[in-house]
């Protein structure tokens, strides 16, 4: 979440308003904009905006395999770089509740249920970026045994066939449904060493909110 919060720092101004809520009213029960139901207990179906964080590929290649700030691979990369700035990227997303069986890379066996009243939810929809990048999406929302609120996601880009290519774990931020969102980690659904990864921050949206996405380089 700091990382995030201090990226959206360095935007401009202009660009200050898409930001998710925060402050003590944020964390409240079921304060997203949402339609719950014993079925959507987290309010998961409709809009939502996503923000993720990432080294631009020509860094993380310098990063891994350049001599320069002492490296390959030497924290002092980032510390001496002047030049180094993560980049932030807004993505429009959009869930709708499915069952189960609607989903094709989640098995059910993952994901025990411990309190009845919160069953899992599973959900399919979309993911759009810049330049009407758009890839589709699935997963599940469960309610751990501390009582903590997780999202699992599976991201699959149209253009390759078969397998997903990213995958996030997250957890919600405050009580149930609350609008201050989702914060966890995206990175490959390999999860293979030296695959690229990064902070993302979920939250949810009003149908009229605008519909503009961006990367921040």
């Amino acid at each position: 979440m700091n990382v995030v919060w201090a990226n959206l720092s360095e935007l401009p101004p202009r660009l200050f308003e898409f930001r998710p809520r925060v402050g003590l009213d944020a964390v409240r029960a079921r304060s997203a904009p949402a339609i719950f139901t014993d079925s959507d207990w987290a309010g998961v179906e409709g809009n939502w905006r996503r923000y993720v964080c990432f080294m631009d590929y020509r860094d993380l290649f310098a990063f891994n395999f350049s001599n320069t700030f002492r490296g390959p691979k030497h924290i002092a990369y980032f510390e001496e770089n002047p030049r180094f700035r993560e980049a932030t990227r807004l993505i429009q997303v959009s869930l709708k509740v499915v069952s189960h069986s609607d989903l094709k890379y989640h098995d059910d066996t993952e994901f025990r249920t411990y309190f009845p009243e919160y069953p899992p939810i599973y959900f399919k929809g979309s993911s759009r970026g810049v330049n009407g990048n758009e890839s589709s999406v699935e997963g599940v929302v469960t309610m751990a045994k501390d009582g903590s609120i997780r999202y699992h996601f599976r991201e699959k880009v149209s253009m390759y066939d078969g397998e997903t290519q990213w995958s996030s774990e997250g957890i919600q931020v405050g009580n149930v449904g609350c609008s201050a969102g989702v914060v966890g980690v995206w990175t490959t659904s390999m999860h293979d060493r030296g695959d690229p990864v990064g902070p993302f921050w979920l939250w949810k949206v009003d149908e009229d909110y605008p519909t503009q996405v961006f990367d921040h380089l």
